[in-house]
């Protein structure tokens, strides 16, 4: 009997195997853990060996089950323990091509749909504080009660409020100082801004990235005159990164937009629910076949690894192995 100073003593022979009948053989002697096969290639490159591009095809797949199992880390879903080989190489390949692009496409849409929720969001917020600073510039109103920040101009005045333009929107609270120094430099005073800080953390998706960051956003609402000037502000919030949201100057069609909102928000609320279900389901099957497909790839690999330490002989068509 070995011991972790002796090894088990071991014979040299020479095994010669059929073409077709190598793959049977080599796994029935990894599965009894007999044998060591010696690399008679030694010295040869890996990407010269003849089996290199079945050993890279195993790798993708298994390429395909760490991206499976980094969705099942994220959702908090363990993989079963039970190890069963009921599913050969090739039609696992095939298989786990058809759940990562099934996965990327779940993924895609639910982050398009919390993008569109975020948006919806925003548009509320805008809807909220907007009516607060816009009913303060009827005549005869006290801006008082704001809790916001107000930059006033010597032409806006009670009187002139029907002549203002305005525009309203959301930013990120880090670009707020810059871009109220920036507007008011390029509209030379004439401006009238007003700003509060969004007490909920709201979210920036990247579409082609893929991530998602927590962002703390003011809302803003700039009033000047004219379109022109309107068109110069719009443009620079953009390039600060602020997101410009509709707002209604006549109450009616505030009141009226702010129910389409309250129900467009509902609605993906419920899309939103729909799909993490349908993606936890997909998951949760996955999961149960997680650990067994990962042993038939791994296995797969191994054999193909050790068909590069045979050698071919060509006249014969029967691999050599020592």
């Amino acid at each position: 009997m070995g011991s972790i100073f002796r090894s088990e003593k071991m014979q040299l022979c020479q095994m010669i195997v059929q073409n077709d009948a190598a793959h049977a053989v080599v796994e029935a002697f990894g599965e009894q853990g007999l044998v060591e096969f010696r690399d008679l290639n030694q010295g040869q490159p890996f990407h010269k060996r003849a089996f290199t591009e079945e050993v890279k095809k195993c790798e993708e797949v298994q390429r395909k089950l760490k991206v499976l199992k980094d969705a099942l880390d994220h959702a908090g879903i363990e993989a079963s323990e039970e190890k069963e080989a009921n599913i050969d190489a090739p039609s696992l390949a095939g298989l786990l091509a058809e759940k990562e692009e099934e996965l990327q496409h779940m993924e895609s849409q639910e982050m398009i749909l919390k993008k569109n929720h975020n948006a919806l969001r925003e548009q509320k917020y805008v809807l909220d504080l907007g009516g607060k600073i816009y009913a303060s510039q009827a005549p005869g109103t006290s801006m008082e009660g704001f809790e916001g920040q107000a930059e006033v101009t010597d032409f806006a005045s009670s009187t002139a409020t029907s002549m203002l333009s305005y525009i309203t929107g959301v930013m990120p609270r880090m670009s707020m100082p810059a871009f109220q120094r920036v507007i008011f430099r390029s509209t030379r005073g004439n401006a009238m801004f007003y700003t509060k800080p969004i007490d909920e953390i709201l979210y920036e998706y990247d579409l082609k990235a893929g991530e998602t960051h927590e962002v703390e956003k003011d809302f803003f609402m700039i009033f000047m005159a004219g379109e022109v000037l309107k068109s110069k502000v719009s443009k620079i919030a953009t390039y600060f990164g602020g997101t410009l949201y509709a707002y209604p100057d006549m109450a009616a069609d505030k009141k009226a937009m702010t129910v389409e909102v309250d129900k467009r928000l509902a609605e993906s609320e419920e899309i939103l629910r729909t799909t993490a279900t349908m993606k936890g389901a997909m998951l949760e099957e996955t999961a149960k076949h997680y650990t067994s497909w990962n042993f038939v790839i791994c296995k797969e690999k191994m054999i193909y690894d050790t068909f590069n330490k045979f050698d071919y002989d060509v006249r014969r068509k029967v691999f050599v192995a020592d």
